[in-house]
């Protein structure tokens, strides 16, 4: 089945907890949240987004098989990589002080699902998914992005955008109808 990367950074939590909120429990799609966390928040992520859905919400703390309707979230000071169907965690690297974590997760992602991987980009005040969500477009993948008109930091939606690669720009309130349609086209 499918797999939705959704990269976040700053001011995403709360887009998070509304993406969640509004999205099907049983669209036999998996979600893979790839969130700039500071470490002071380690353990906060999962349990606030499990507040909001009824599928599991787990972080990952070491590799573990993706199943539909469940929720992966990343955890602090690490990446997230994932190959065939198994997300793995790596030490953290920077390339030239830029975070990268949300593009290497992407790119192994795209590698790994092809036409099955849809990556999202969220709120976030760096540059961090835009170069990621090329090779999720450049084999067949779906691409989408917060409009930065609602997005309390634009600069990550702004920046994948001006790839000219992404194929829908929503608001958040939009994602999950669209996401349900993707994998309806792709189930058929």
């Amino acid at each position: 089945s499918a797999i939705v990367g959704v990269g976040a950074s700053a001011g995403g939590v709360a887009v998070l907890q509304q993406l969640f909120g509004d999205m099907a429990p049983d669209s036999g799609l998996a979600f893979v949240v790839v969130m700039h966390v500071s470490p002071e928040h380690e353990s906060s992520l999962a349990p606030i987004l499990q507040q909001r859905t009824a599928m599991p919400v787990l972080q990952v703390h070491e590799p573990v098989k993706v199943k539909p309707n469940h929720v992966y979230v990343i955890p602090p000071n690490r990446q997230l990589t994932i190959e065939s169907d198994t997300l793995h965690l790596t030490p953290p690297q920077q390339a030239m002080g830029r975070r990268v974590t949300i593009d290497l997760f992407f790119r192994t992602l795209a590698q790994a699902y092809g036409q099955r991987a849809v990556c999202v980009i969220l709120s976030g005040s760096d540059a961090d998914g835009s170069i990621g969500l090329k090779h999720v477009r450049a084999q067949g993948g779906v691409t989408i992005a917060q409009d930065p008109n609602e997005a309390e930091h634009n600069s990550m939606p702004l920046t994948a955008i001006r790839t000219g690669m992404v194929d829908w720009v929503l608001p958040v309130a939009q994602m999950p109808a669209k996401l349900l349609e993707f994998i309806q086209n792709e189930n058929r």
